[in-house]
């Protein structure tokens, strides 16, 4: 079950949320790689986030602060060439 059904967050328009949360993120990634954005702009960005799905903002401040867990990525699958640094295809 998810948050939206048991009530947690209230989304009105599920698809337009999601194409404001995900331009949002990719705006807030390239200002801090352009560096018109500081340090904590991904905090300032998930807060947003949260608090527009209907979290109160102490609680979404709360939990965008929050350290993320720490999680293995599964290998690529991509193979190097042994004789340059290209992918092997």
């Amino acid at each position: 079950m998810g948050c939206i059904s048991v009530g947690r967050f209230t989304i009105d328009d599920l698809p337009a949320f999601l194409v404001f949360a995900i331009s949002e993120c990719f705006a807030v990634m390239r200002g801090i790689l352009e560096g018109r954005l500081g340090d904590d702009a991904d905090i300032t960005c998930a807060t947003a986030i949260l608090a527009g799905a209907g979290l109160g903002y102490a609680e979404a401040a709360e939990i965008a602060s929050r350290p993320l867990p720490r999680f293995d990525l599964p290998v690529s699958g991509l193979r190097r060439d042994n004789r340059s640094d290209t992918p092997a295809r």
